[in-house]
């Protein structure tokens, strides 16, 4: 799935994938640390937009079926599609609530 930028809709660049902690953990702890105290973590992909430098965190999860994840939706307003879970419309800024 092609991920882009909430701003200026560019396609976004993959920067890395990382873990992230689910809890805060001092960062002079050795890694020993986090892993004897099963400190549980998540893989995140990061993305950044080369136009606008805006950066998206999303999960990475490679047992998503192609086509998986969030459900879209269509706006009514411009005919585009994007993730249900958005207020507004990232195109067209149609706010569904009003």
């Amino acid at each position: 799935m092609r991920k882009l930028c909430l701003r200026c809709h560019t396609p976004l660049s993959h920067i890395r994938t990382t873990s992230l902690l689910t809890r805060d953990v001092d960062p002079l702890l050795p890694i020993s640390y986090v892993h004897e105290n099963r400190v549980e973590s998540f893989e995140v992909e990061i993305h950044c937009c080369p136009e606008c430098g805006h950066i998206e965190l999303f999960r990475h999860d490679t047992d998503v079926p192609q086509g998986g994840g969030i459900a879209q939706v269509r706006c009514p307003a411009c005919g585009r599609s994007h993730d249900m879970d958005y207020p507004k419309c990232p195109f067209c800024k149609y706010d569904y609530n009003a």
